[in-house]
């Protein structure tokens, strides 16, 4: 399931090839300086693809940079979400370690 989307948009979505863009790792040492390089470089990268929509996911600083420059290039941009399926455990006190 595609969150943040239009039933409208995320039909069109579905019926578009999708092309995978591997996440780069983010050196948690990096520099702000360092992490809008980073961003910088992988949005003309994925820019270069002309596609209206993109799913991003990965490491949050530079997903935030990503997202935010994506809006402002006019793009789409959507995470896949589930539903959360777990078994919480509790101690004898109800509450969860």
């Amino acid at each position: 399931m595609i969150c943040g989307m239009k039933d409208k948009k995320k039909k069109q979505v579905h019926m578009e090839t999708l092309r995978r863009f591997l996440f780069p790792a983010v050196d948690p040492t990096y520099t702000e300086e360092q992490l809008d390089a980073m961003a910088n470089e992988y949005k003309e990268k994925i820019l270069e693809l002309n596609d209206k929509v993109v799913l991003l996911q990965g490491e949050f600083t530079l997903s935030f940079r990503l997202v935010k420059s994506f809006e402002k290039e006019g793009l789409d941009v959507v995470a896949a979400c589930s539903k959360r399926n777990v078994k919480e455990w509790k101690d004898d006190d109800g509450k969860i370690p």
